[in-house]
């Protein structure tokens, strides 16, 4: 596959296996083909831990000179996010009001 827009590229959410769903390729797999395809790099997400570690391995081992980093979902799975105990809350009420209506998943904190 030669295609012009891809050569350059960086990938900012690139899923790998295993994860909670079937995926084809694993993270190596992922940053050989991406490489091969001119990408210059990616960002490498999985809903079961974070991927730092891994994305030094890509660019130690599996690809060098791709330019991997590792993501963090913020899936309940892995800690997740506490918004009514956050920084943020605040606004993050305001904005969750607006955008989704999900007033009961809001609980007020004083």
């Amino acid at each position: 596959m030669d295609d012009p827009i891809l050569k350059g590229a960086i990938d900012i959410h690139a899923h790998f296996g295993p994860d909670s769903y079937g995926r084809q390729w694993d993270a190596f797999e992922i940053a050989k083909l991406m490489q091969a395809r001119g990408m210059r790099g990616a960002v490498f997400k999985n809903h079961w831990s974070e991927s730092a570690g891994l994305a030094w391995l890509i660019r130690k081992y599996a690809a060098p000179g791709f330019e991997a980093f590792g993501g963090l979902a913020l899936n309940t799975s892995v800690g997740g996010i506490n918004p009514p105990r956050s920084a943020t809350s605040p606004r993050w009420k305001a904005a969750t009001r607006r955008s989704c209506g999900c007033r009961r998943m809001i609980r007020r904190t004083r």
